[in-house]
């Protein structure tokens, strides 16, 4: 499965710089291409090539202006996942298992990233149980999700949803009579279509897009124990 249909790197970078544009069109006080650069870093010369679409940045350097515009890299790049890469990471084929390695890949050099420059107001609020309502118990029965920490034989303990899911998170949702966690991508105009992604060391769990009027995302989680006896 492909998650987009890009031709070249000049349409990748054309696509991306769109992208960025955006958020920086929408930015409450970072609104030109000179004030972006004073922030990051990053000189005036580079950043309007890559806000133009001519240049492709590093992961380093998408990681800094997204932090600074409010972006979520992951969201940025969705599509891209050919041509934008983490430094020593090559995508050889586009499998739903590439595709998967690469987000995981971004996703730890993400959190690489925060670690150094300490930027603690995007650490995620950790969710309180103390309401024990809407309070929910899932076995894991197979290793689907063993890489995020929710191995077989545990108990994922989740808390019913009461935002808007956020792409690139964890959730807990109801497919195929199954209630089950899978890491979350949305794609189409009006993000009608859902990627359900198993983050699995394992080939045997596919990558699956649904639409998302046939899905429940029913809740998140918030702990995981190992008490389950199978």
């Amino acid at each position: 499965m492909r998650f987009a249909e890009i031709r070249n790197v000049d349409e990748a970078r054309k696509i991306l710089s769109e992208k960025l544009r955006h958020y920086l069109d929408n930015h409450d006080s970072i609104n030109t291409v000179q004030e972006l650069s004073n922030k990051t870093g990053i000189s005036p010369s580079y950043t309007a090539a890559l806000l133009r679409g001519e240049k492709t940045p590093s992961l380093e350097y998408l990681f800094m202006i997204c932090d600074i515009l409010g972006a979520y890299v992951p969201e940025v790049i969705t599509g891209l996942e050919a041509h934008i890469r983490p430094r020593g990471y090559k995508v050889k084929e586009e499998t739903p298992e590439e595709v998967e390695r690469y987000y995981r890949t971004v996703e730890a050099e993400w959190k690489r990233f925060l670690d150094k420059v300490d930027h603690g107001r995007h650490q995620e609020q950790s969710k309180s149980s103390s309401d024990i309502s809407g309070i929910h118990d899932t076995g894991m029965y197979d290793k689907s999700m063993e890489v995020v920490g929710m191995p077989k034989g545990s108990i994922v303990t989740w808390k019913e949803l009461d935002e808007e899911p956020i792409p690139g998170n964890v959730y807990i949702v109801r497919y195929n009579n199954k209630v089950i966690p899978r890491r979350l991508w949305f794609q189409g105009e009006k993000d009608d279509d859902v990627i359900l992604i198993p983050c699995s060391t394992s080939l045997r769990y596919k990558i699956i897009s649904v639409k998302r009027v046939d899905l429940d995302i029913i809740g998140m989680p918030i702990a995981v124990s190992y008490s389950f006896d199978q």
